[in-house]
């Protein structure tokens, strides 16, 4: 929890002069912004001052025109220094697309997990209402679990370079998904098939269904047929990019360079993914 922002949110909202589309600009801003910063596992020690400071810019701006939530948004994105940042899609993206993301606290990588999943729910859905980060009963799995040796053995575990790419792969976003509750101890190691099927059971959720039990969008037709045959580190790096991919979406960054910087360098971060679907043949 971020108490700080409430000082900030309730200024907002509590000013009759800024209209309700302001209000939802802020929110969305103040959300992109303490999200991001969370999960590229920055600081949240100077947000009291940082908050207060762009509350007193809010304050200014809705004198003259009303426009608190351009105001918000433009100066958190000019916001520089590793305690007040907030990360650009390069810096977000380099942070999702890392070997340890389990290494988050739970709550910040349920608090992920559901923002991608509300993302993916629309009027089309079966389930269209949200899901809440704090709900005890979401649990964190592994698809390909920590204990990997017994049932999902390497062509060569003496290979060392393999064995190395295993264990990076374990703890990456992509190999995480969300699930109604825990699955059993003894079902949670075991080999694709039945794993498969216990996330089937477990999960109705699209972080879920839509990128493991079944191939995400973008792969072509051949990848998309084979993807639910297995589970592998392939599988694992597309489900990173397009998890990734969907963060974007879901918490976004306006194009402003932070004050010190050069505004026209901005980043195409997702050119850096691996381009690697065609070996799911």
């Amino acid at each position: 929890k971020t108490n700080t922002l409430w000082p900030l949110i309730l200024g907002i909202y509590g000013d009759d002069r800024v209209s309700d589309t302001q209000c939802q600009k802020a929110a969305h801003a103040l959300y992109s912004y303490v999200t991001r910063r969370m999960l590229c596992g920055l600081t949240t020690k100077d947000y009291n001052r940082n908050f207060v400071s762009v509350l007193q810019k809010a304050h200014a701006r809705t004198a003259v025109d009303g426009l608190a939530g351009d105001a918000i948004e433009k100066e958190l994105a000019r916001t520089s220094g590793e305690t007040r940042i907030w990360p650009d899609d390069g810096e977000f993206v380099a942070a999702l697309m890392g070997t340890n993301f389990y290494a988050l606290a739970r709550p910040r990588q349920r608090a992920f997990f559901a923002g991608i999943e509300n993302h993916l729910r629309d009027d089309k859905t079966e389930e269209v209402s949200p899901i809440r980060a704090q709900w005890e009963r979401l649990n964190i799995e592994h698809v390909m679990p920590q204990k990997w040796r017994e049932h999902w053995p390497l062509p060569d575990e003496n290979d060392e370079e393999l064995v190395a790419k295993r264990e990076q792969a374990i703890n990456r976003v992509g190999n995480l998904t969300l699930t109604n509750g825990r699955l059993n101890s003894q079902m949670r190691n075991q080999a694709w098939p039945k794993k498969k099927s216990a996330l089937q059971a477990k999960s109705t959720m699209l972080v879920t269904t839509a990128s493991i039990l079944s191939a995400p969008p973008g792969l072509h037709t051949n990848a998309a047929e084979a993807w639910a045959t297995g589970w592998d580190e392939v599988r694992i790096n597309l489900r990173c990019a397009h998890l990734a991919a969907l963060a974007l979406q879901v918490w976004p960054r306006p194009d402003i360079a932070p004050a010190d910087e050069e505004t026209d360098d901005d980043l195409d971060s997702m050119d850096e993914l691996d381009e690697d679907d065609d070996s799911l043949d």
